[in-house]
């Protein structure tokens, strides 16, 4: 009967040095050699990208993968910022209740648009690991280095 020693442990479950190192070999890693900024976004948006591009490559988080997530992240945003500061300014031509009962409908379909773009920036950035929670949720593959040689193995006698 063989016995399983215990080294890591995941919601309850119990995994074995070789079957962590079995789970390490079938991770996939993705190169970040070849990050383009698409085609898609303005000038000001592209300076966006790049800032939050060299962040995450900083973290060794972005591959060339997620290059339109990102670009789509920074799209939402700014529609997002939009809708928030059109709805402030109608808010504050409002002199009084009967104003902002007639802006009413405006208001709800801005509001509406808002909350929107707000929930495509919240898809993004969680699957970019902008956020705490969703880097909380990535696992970074570590890069396994040998162990340094023993200088000694040499005298040791085989056989």
């Amino acid at each position: 009967m063989e016995t399983r020693k215990i080294t890591k442990t995941k919601g309850g479950k119990h995994y074995t040095k070789k079957e962590i190192a079995e789970m390490k070999a079938r991770e996939i890693v993705g190169n970040s050699d070849n990050i383009f900024i698409p085609d898609f976004l303005t000038s000001d948006q592209r300076k966006e990208f790049k800032l939050i591009a060299a962040e995450l490559i900083r973290l060794d988080l972005m591959t060339n993968l997620d290059s339109d997530v990102l670009g789509q992240y920074v799209q939402a945003k700014e529609s997002y910022l939009y809708y928030c500061n059109l709805i402030e300014q109608i808010k504050s031509k409002c002199r009084n209740v009967e104003d902002l009962l007639e802006q009413t409908g405006f208001l709800k379909e801005y509001e509406n648009m808002k909350d929107k773009a707000f929930k495509q920036t919240q898809t993004c950035a969680n699957a970019l690991g902008l956020n705490i929670a969703s880097r909380g949720k990535i696992k970074k593959p570590v890069k396994e280095e040998k162990p340094p040689e023993n200088k000694f193995m040499k005298f040791q006698k085989s056989g």
